[in-house]
């Protein structure tokens, strides 16, 4: 739903590294999920250098990043505009390789577990996020965003930092 062009669009902003966890993390050529023990190392090197925004919702890995999180940037848009969003990025940039995107991993057109995650992730998902951000970072300040105008007010209270 636009939490990857958010998250570089801010990191630019803010003069800070952005680590996309699709490109940089998850994905291997081909769409080959990268084993998770590789992931997390990948990941601790990342968090131990200064200055990065993550962009990510996964929690099994809140135990690495949270400790050296300062704030969380909390997108979540509700599920029919994520959804939409999930087939104009895939109808614009289908067969391509988005710059988010794994080398290797064009896209592709949202197949039905994509769709079943997006469409129960308030349910089914949204509790391990919550409960993990409880155990791992209960003290970090959350800055929810729950629509594009409030992605957009962001970003320009971001530029009148320039």
């Amino acid at each position: 739903g636009g939490k990857s062009t958010f998250s570089k669009t801010a990191s630019e902003k803010l003069k800070l590294r952005y680590v996309p966890m699709d490109r940089d993390m998850f994905w291997l050529p081909g769409w080959e999920s990268r084993p998770s023990g590789d992931v997390r190392d990948l990941l601790s090197d990342q968090v131990r250098q200064d200055r990065w925004v993550i962009d990510g919702t996964n929690p099994s890995n809140f135990d690495i990043r949270l400790p050296r999180t300062e704030l969380i940037v909390w997108y979540h848009l509700p599920t029919l505009t994520s959804l939409v969003s999930v087939y104009r990025r895939a109808l614009a940039s289908y067969g391509e390789v988005r710059e988010e995107l794994a080398e290797g991993c064009p896209e592709k057109l949202p197949d039905r577990a994509f769709i079943t995650y997006i469409w129960h992730f308030e349910k089914k998902y949204m509790p391990r996020v919550k409960s993990a951000i409880d155990a791992h970072g209960p003290d970090i300040p959350i800055l929810p965003i729950t629509s594009r105008r409030q992605a957009n007010w962001f970003i320009r209270r971001l530029n009148s930092l320039d």
